[in-house]
């Protein structure tokens, strides 16, 4: 079940969202230029590393303005529901709370006015903590992307959540931040690293049932 007060909210994380995958994309596109300029540097074509080194430079520089577009947007948002004239608004993080009930994990995130709810299965829940443990033992970090992409049919096959279906993954994430288990990268948003040790988010995992 998905409790969401108004459309707005709904479109909220959708532009969100959106905000997120391009900055993601830029990111793989900045990746593939390290890449590219680590080729060039072994065959010593210093002109081909100074070309690309400087395209880099202006894809991280988009990669920024698409970030600061976000906290943006963020803000208007907040402004737009909480009123303007407050304090630097919250993060999303420090926004939330959840509930255990029964078999489900209720999460709500304040706005300043009604706040949004989203309700997601234990099981599914845990499916997608755990696969976000493994991405991280892999490469020490792991972005909610990689773990969307393994558990998407999961989520539109298990939940109610087939029109929004990153939402149980951005949820998840922002449970498992809430409780120190997972944290973010200095820096990068986008990427999260174990806050605690393997072995105490396997325990609090295990006392949700």
């Amino acid at each position: 079940m998905i409790i969401i007060p108004n459309e707005f909210n709904f479109e909220q994380e959708n532009v969100l969202e959106a905000f997120v995958a391009l900055a993601e994309s830029i990111q793989a596109e900045e990746e593939k230029i390290a890449d590219k300029i680590g080729d060039y540097a072994k065959a010593k074509d210093w002109d081909a590393v100074t070309k690309e080194s400087e395209r880099g430079q202006r894809m991280k520089q988009l990669e920024q303005q698409v970030l600061a577009l976000k906290e943006e947007y963020t803000r208007i948002s907040l402004i737009d529901e909480i009123g303007e004239g407050n304090a630097e608004p919250l993060t999303a993080i420090e926004r939330t709370k959840w509930e255990l009930q029964g078999d489900k994990i209720r999460v709500e995130t304040e706005t300043g006015g009604t706040p949004y709810s989203n309700v997601i299965p234990v099981s599914l829940f845990k499916e997608i903590a755990n696969c976000a443990l493994y991405l991280i033992e892999q490469s020490e970090f792991v972005k909610t992307s990689e773990v969307f992409k393994i558990m998407s049919n999961k989520i539109i096959n298990q939940s109610a959540y087939k029109k929004a279906p990153k939402l149980p993954v951005y949820v998840t994430f922002k449970v498992l931040a809430k409780e120190g288990l997972f944290k973010t990268l200095e820096n990068n948003s986008r990427k999260y690293e174990l806050g605690s040790s393997k072995a105490k988010i396997e325990d609090w995992l295990n006392t949700l049932g």
